[in-house]
């Protein structure tokens, strides 16, 4: 095409050179892309992105995470094959129908695949689901603009099918995980867009209703629907993670409801049953937590972490017990916890301490010369031991 041809085709074009002046006449798609580029840059540069990446907090109060987790990507590979179709099919879409109508046919395919991506996955990133939106869109429309065909080429339309099945199969043999599904609702998305824009006013109509009946259906799908589309084990991890981030914020009620959340979807998770336990002993709610890691243990009973977190658990238990004056309490569950780690001095000192408040002499001076055996170095045990026999 000459250059003539294609500024009687693109009003304009023939001004347009170089790399600011196509970002200036195509600000959506340049924007689109630089974003991309600094939003990755940051991720791998450890800088925290939680509040772009895409879970359900989309649908309950934070909707932008539909769009900025495609901004996220994996690896350089993810991240160039994504720029390269974003930015040459999405400038050919805003030089004919504005900057406007692009943003929010761009808001339309990101949200769109973002949002069938997470019904059926924890929630993926990249722009493929919009790439593929895209070229589902020229896809339609090059039949009724010949210079599209410049951009949807036959070859481009092979590689775009290509890469869409080989995708499947790479997932399909856990070779890689990749977003399947916001490829082909974002396709699908693109080609009934597309479809809206050629048709006359009459069709156009049952288009739209087309489109519309699909955001819904994804919609309810990524909500109330997805209980039935996912596996609980992927929906239990996305609370297990918000349950670690309210922690990390010292949330603790929060902490609790989401790692019960996780629990409750998939009760074989003993992390999730961990976190309970760790946010319920942090608000003092001791027997809840005794619970909850109760529940870990009889999930996995050789797991080191739980049966550490049990017996520093029932220490404190005990401890509490005894200055809130339940001898009888806290020398059952100190005897547990001798009983679960019998080289833990702390321990038997504790309960030589708990036997000499309930009177009962003999124990305490053998539980007192026990933590002493188990560590020479802690004097005092020894001399409480002598003092009862002396006495």
């Amino acid at each position: 095409m000459t250059t003539a041809e294609r500024a009687a085709i693109e009003p304009g074009a023939e001004r347009v050179s170089g790399l600011l002046p196509q970002l200036l006449r195509t600000p959506v798609t340049g924007l689109t892309c630089l974003g991309a580029i600094v939003v990755t840059g940051m991720w791998w540069l450890r800088v925290d992105q939680d509040g772009l990446l895409l879970d359900s907090r989309a649908f309950e109060s934070e909707p932008w995470r539909l769009v900025t987790s495609t901004l996220l990507h994996a690896s350089i590979l993810h991240l160039l094959f994504n720029l390269t179709w974003t930015w040459r099919i999405g400038i050919a879409v805003e030089q004919r129908y504005g900057s406007l109508r692009t943003l929010a046919l761009f808001l339309l395919l990101a949200c769109g695949s973002s949002a069938a991506e997470f019904a059926f996955t924890t929630g993926g990133v990249g722009l493929s689901g919009l790439g593929y939106g895209l070229f589902g869109f020229l896809l339609v429309l090059r039949t009724r603009d010949p210079s599209l065909y410049e951009v949807i080429s036959k070859r481009t339309v092979t590689v775009f099918i290509a890469w869409l099945f080989l995708c499947v199969i790479l997932t399909w043999f856990q070779v890689v995980r990749i977003g399947n599904v916001a490829h082909a609702s974002g396709l699908g998305l693109g080609w009934l867009t597309g479809r809206a824009v050629a048709s006359g006013a009459g069709r156009r109509v049952l288009w739209i209703a087309s489109i519309a009946a699909s955001l819904v259906s994804i919609g309810a799908g990524a909500t109330i629907g997805r209980p039935y589309l996912n596996r609980a084990a992927t929906m239990s991890q996305e609370f297990i993670y918000r349950g670690y981030l309210a922690s990390r914020h010292e949330d603790w009620g929060s902490s609790a409801n989401f790692y019960a959340r996780a629990a409750k979807i998939d009760p074989t998770q003993v992390d999730a049953w961990i976190g309970v336990a760790c946010a319920q002993e942090r608000m003092n709610r001791l027997d809840e937590a005794e619970k909850a890691l109760d529940r870990a243990h009889a999930l996995d009973p050789k797991n080191p972490d739980v049966r550490r977190r049990r017996g520093n658990l029932q220490y404190r238990m005990a401890h509490t017990a005894y200055e809130q004056g339940r001898i009888q309490d806290a020398i059952d569950l100190y005897e547990k916890c001798v009983a679960r780690d019998p080289m833990n001095a702390t321990a038997w000192f504790n309960l030589g301490i708990a036997y000499q408040g309930s009177n009962r002499i003999d124990r305490a001076i053998e539980a007192y010369e026990q933590a002493f055996e188990k560590d020479p170095s802690m004097i005092r045990a020894r001399d409480a031991a002598r003092r009862l026999k002396e006495r």
